[in-house]
Formats: C-alpha cells, structure tokens, sequence
C-alpha cells in the first residue's frame, strides 16, 4: 500500500511522522465496514498513538450492517464497532476520542423514538469498553452529543479550540420545527461566544455541506424509500444544510466544518468556511462525472479544493496562533485524484 501525505495547498509531502508540541486533530469517518482493523485503521491508530497532544473524532457511521442497519449487538457488528475500540486500546493513544452519529447508527429510521433506541445501543456499548482504556484522557464522555441530543461542544488545547459536535440526522429526522429552531439557534449562540473568545472553530458532523460523491445525485425519491433523505438534494437533507451554511457564513470567521457520509476525501473553501468530508475510513466511493452534482464549480468557492477517491483521513495542525493546517493522508495502490478546479 502506498500512502500520500497529500495537502490542502496540492503539494505532497513525506509520510513521516512523529511527536510534536502542536495540537491535532484528526478526522475519519465512516469506518464501521471491516470486522478487523483493515491496512487504513491500523496505520491511522498507528499515527495517532504519536500525538498525544490531540484529539481525534470519528465522523459517524461507525459500524454498518447493510443498508439500513448499524450496531445490533449481534457478532457482527460487535466485531466491527469492537475493532476499533480495542485498537485505540492497542494503541495506546493518550488523546481524546470522540464518536458522533451518523445515519447507519440512527439505522436510517424516519422515526426519533426509535432512532434514539437504536442509537443508544451504540452509545451504550463505546461508552461500556472505553470506559476501561486507560490511556485516553476522555473515557466518561466519548459518545457526541450524548443520550440522543442534537448538539454539544468542548473546549480543547488549552481552550484554544471549539469543538462542535452537531448530529445532522437528528435535523432530518426531527418533525417539529420549533424543536429545530432551537439547535440551530444554539449552534448560532456557541458560534458567537468561541469568536468573542477568539477561539479555533471545526464544527463535527456526519452529513457533507457539500460533495460530489454518491449522496450528491439528483435522484427520483421512490427507492430505497428508507435512503431518500441520505441525499444532499431532498428537502429535508437540503433545508439542514443551507441553514447550516447560512449561520457558519454570517459569522465572517475562519470555521471548519467536518464530515463523513461520502466515502471519499473531500475540500471545498467558500467565503469564510473550509468543508471538509473525511468519509473514507474503511471503503471508498467513486463519482460520476456525467451526473449533475453539487457543488456549481466556481461559483464562490476558491481554488483550493479536490475529490479523493481513495481510503484515509484528515489531519489538522493546530499551532500557535498560525492558522490550522489541514492535511488529507491518502491510502492508495494507484494514484486516482479529481481535481475540480479547471
């Protein structure tokens, strides 16, 4: 396997790595597919296990069990979701580790009530065997939000950074519109008060602001019926995520938003925002170029965007008061890059 250190500015860069004052933190998503620590998610945990001054958040959809399901506890899944906690145990990370939901682990269900059942058991089972690592430094609070919530945010490096966790497929799910209202308003207050402390901004998420992956097709609603809101196009999918947009935009600040869904490495920098979607952790999605796919090329974004049809991660380097480094680590047998820039 070869593995490319590939950067937000397109130069590449030297797959070394080693312990360093700065803070990071790194992004994977979507990495529930393999029963076994798989060639990517052992040389992330790998990487990983050299920072401990860090924190590292995994970006939903944390174990799969076909198209609709996620964690059961059947041998299955708990092979697949138990891989992971038993290699950050193996690992010895010494950092903070953070999961957030995605919509395998709502089981695509339209209903809250039992959404928030099926996600408890996941909830219920990282908190159970993380709670006996010893080496990361958040074992009581690994699940975000916790019990359910749409939002929930820390402070980490020295209260230098905000991290925002926000669960998207609640947003989607959520039918009462005064109830939405309110966590978009909370993102707004949360937003306001780490500017006013001018502190770093990266707002956790599964689902893409923007993509061209998969999710991003203009597709007729009827089948599957249970997917149609996992499309960045459906109302409910596109009325989340223009909200969302318009408050991080308002803000005239540096902001990272951060997500999954896709299964593919993903820039885009837009006024004032980057979008990041790190969707690749355990299997990768390629696109076709013939559909009609967001984002519009040029039309407000800068130049510095790509598309990586291949397995790994993101890497952001927190230092001083520089402003953050992004990287995207790329796993590949034969190099395959979309750049989208003409």
């Amino acid at each position: 396997m070869k593995i490319i250190l590939f950067s937000i500015s397109i130069f590449l860069f030297n797959s070394s790595f080693g312990q360093s004052s700065s803070f990071k933190l790194f992004l994977i998503g979507d990495t529930g597919e393999d029963t076994c620590l798989e060639s990517t998610m052992k040389d992330f945990l790998d990487t990983i296990s050299l920072y401990p001054n860090s924190a590292t958040v995994f970006l939903g959809d944390n174990c799969y069990k076909g198209l609709r399901k996620g964690f059961d506890s059947s041998k299955r899944t708990t092979k697949r979701l138990g891989a992971q906690l038993i290699g950050l145990d193996s690992a010895k990370y010494e950092g903070s580790v953070y999961f957030i939901p995605g919509n395998h682990d709502w089981w695509n269900v339209t209903n809250m009530k039992k959404g928030k059942r099926h996600l408890k058991m996941e909830e219920s089972f990282i908190e159970d065997n993380l709670s006996k690592n010893q080496f990361i430094r958040n074992k009581n609070n690994p699940f975000m939000p916790k019990n359910g919530n749409p939002i929930a945010d820390v402070d980490l490096n020295d209260d230098q950074l905000k991290l925002i966790f926000l669960d998207t497929q609640w947003l989607i799910v959520q039918k009462n519109e005064n109830e939405k209202s309110k966590v978009y308003s909370q993102l707004d207050s949360i937003l306001k008060n780490a500017i006013a402390r001018n502190q770093k901004i990266l707002v956790a998420a599964h689902h893409p602001i923007y993509t061209i992956g998969k999710h991003s097709k203009r597709r007729r609603w009827q089948f599957p019926k249970f997917w149609k809101d996992q499309d960045l196009y459906h109302p409910l999918y596109n009325d989340m995520r223009l909200r969302i947009e318009n408050i991080l935009c308002q803000k005239n600040y540096q902001i990272i938003y951060a997500s999954g869904h896709d299964h593919l490495l993903e820039y885009f920098h837009k006024n004032s925002v980057e979008y990041i979607v790190s969707g690749a952790g355990s299997k990768s999605s390629p696109y076709n170029k013939k559909k009609n796919f967001n984002p519009v090329i040029n039309e407000g974004f800068s130049g510095k965007q790509f598309a990586k049809v291949n397995e790994g991660y993101f890497e952001i380097d927190y230092t001083g008061n520089n402003n953050p480094k992004i990287k995207a680590v790329v796993y590949e047998m034969t190099p395959v890059e979309y750049r989208l820039t003409k």
